[in-house]
């Protein structure tokens, strides 16, 4: 009996051990399991065209500053405008868009399309008539 009580009392500290392994030394310092995959500052940064507000022909918005990757264009809901995605920090002579990323056109279907493009002056995005497609940019 003796031996019995004794195996019984070792499978429970194993037990509790090994409770104690998987909930405390396997979790992050808040007490949650870590779920990502992405390492810190590999994330994408985000804006939708809504974020621009009312827009006109010609006009443009600096999403970044400085080199990245630019990612995808989301299209939730077309319309019958386009802009342009440029390596720029400006469409001025001084750093004029030359390098064109990407060009989403009028009436593109709703759907990601990806590009996963590196820039190296900025990401700049210009607009071609005063409708634009309801999107998301993604970039890092």
């Amino acid at each position: 009996m003796t031996k019995t009580l004794l195996i019984s009392i070792c499978c429970f500290v194993l037990v509790i051990l090994t409770s104690v392994f998987f909930i405390v030394i396997k979790s992050d310092k808040n007490g949650s399991k870590s779920l990502g995959g992405v390492a810190q500052g590999q994330s994408y940064m985000s804006t939708t065209t809504h974020d621009f507000g009312t827009v006109s022909a010609g006009s443009s918005k600096l999403l970044k500053n400085g080199d990245g990757e630019f990612g995808s264009v989301i299209i939730t809901n077309s319309t019958a405008g386009s802009f342009n995605l440029y390596d720029a920090t400006s469409t001025n002579h001084g750093d004029h868009a030359t390098t064109t990323l990407a060009k989403v056109g009028a009436s593109l279907a709703a759907g990601t399309y990806i590009f996963d493009v590196v820039f190296s002056r900025g990401l700049l995005v210009e607009f071609q008539s005063s409708n634009i497609a309801s999107s998301t940019i993604t970039w890092r």
